[in-house]
């Protein structure tokens, strides 16, 4: 069961495609939506929007709002009015509890034959492709961790049919972000070649620009969630941590348009999956099973290919598997990591 819960139409940026993206999370994962955000939406009033002028839809909230989504939630599994059940919540008049009831029940019917989207999904993380049998051009801004990804780069490429072009520019600021000092000593390798990725933890220049300076044509701008040297390595700050970053990541791929390396996703279903293995080497940098799946990550969401994983150990086999897995779900938010179309009559039911 997936549930749409949507904000309010104008008190999030992405308010809009929330319920878009939770009918295409539902259709990924074979799972049926409760669309109680929209539920939540019909029942909004009208109300005076102030000097902007225009109105803004403020939907229930509270137990009223609680009562919604419960009632969606039911019409969801049984196709029937949560009204017609004995149950009645404190605090809400029994006329309103039928209204309320009444548009759970007509948005769940409403929803369930729209087409909430047509084409493939497009998010932070992507997947494109490229055909092997070439130089495969790739730069890495950094230091001592993007060291790691060139190396194992240097060895996932051959595997995939690729012939390995590496060029590594190192930093020229103490957060190893890449800036326009960086653009510029990329420069003159850019203008030599066209470029599949470029790699770094962090970017103060967005990727058009990045592209454009350099006469880039299919360049795909990566950055990836490395934490920083001084966080915790253990316990549940670390976790605590992890996410952060890995959310703040998120947000500045959106930001200057770059495609995000989910690398703490993989670090933490290669964990649960397999508790006996070592992620970092130092509390620092990654180890080699980790590192090369991060380099599988940026393979597969540059190619879109499967990378061959013959002759590996299993803790590293394991680690490119969840890499590749991760990449592919993610850009396509299906579980097979293919496109699910929208089909209302194809859609799982309760």
């Amino acid at each position: 069961m997936s549930l749409d819960c949507r904000n309010a139409p104008g008190t999030s940026p992405n308010a809009a495609t929330l319920g878009e993206l939770a009918y295409r999370v539902a259709n990924g994962t074979s799972s049926v939506v409760a669309p109680a955000g929209s539920a939540r939406e019909a029942t909004a009033e009208p109300v005076d929007g102030g000097a902007d002028g225009g109105f803004i839809p403020v939907p229930t909230c509270g137990g009223a709002d609680l009562f919604v989504t419960a009632a969606t939630l039911y019409s969801t599994l049984t196709g029937r009015d949560a009204a017609a059940t004995s149950y009645r919540p404190t605090g809400i008049a029994a006329g309103e509890v039928e209204r309320l009831a009444g548009i759970a029940r007509d948005t769940v019917a409403t929803e369930a034959g729209r087409v909430h989207y047509q084409e493939p999904f497009h998010g932070v993380v992507e997947m494109r492709t490229a055909a092997p049998g070439r130089d495969f051009w790739f730069m890495d801004s950094g230091s001592s961790s993007e060291q790691i990804w060139f190396d194992r780069m240097n060895e996932i490429l051959p595997k995939a049919g690729f012939t390995p072009q590496g060029t590594q520019i190192g930093y020229t600021n103490p957060e190893k972000l890449f800036d326009t000092a960086c653009l510029d000593n990329a420069g003159p390798y850019f203008q030599a070649e066209q470029y599949r990725i470029l790699f770094a933890r962090g970017y103060s220049v967005d990727a058009t620009t990045i592209a454009t300076t350099g006469a880039q044509t299919d360049l795909q701008v990566q950055i990836w969630d490395r934490h920083a040297d001084a966080d915790p390595s253990d316990g549940i700050a670390a976790v605590e941590w992890v996410e952060a970053m890995s959310q703040y990541t998120y947000g500045m791929a959106k930001y200057w348009g770059a495609t995000m390396t989910p690398f703490h996703l993989m670090f933490a279903k290669l964990k649960t999956m397999r508790p006996s293995v070592q992620l970092l080497s130092d509390g620092t940098h990654a180890t080699y099973p980790v590192g090369y799946g991060l380099a599988t990550m940026s393979v597969v969401a540059r190619a879109g290919i499967h990378p061959s994983t013959d002759g590996l150990d299993d803790d590293t086999r394991l680690a490119a598997q969840l890499a590749e897995e991760t990449i592919r779900q993610l850009a396509s938010l299906s579980v097979t990591g293919a496109f699910v179309p929208d089909d209302p009559s194809t859609r799982p039911t309760p």
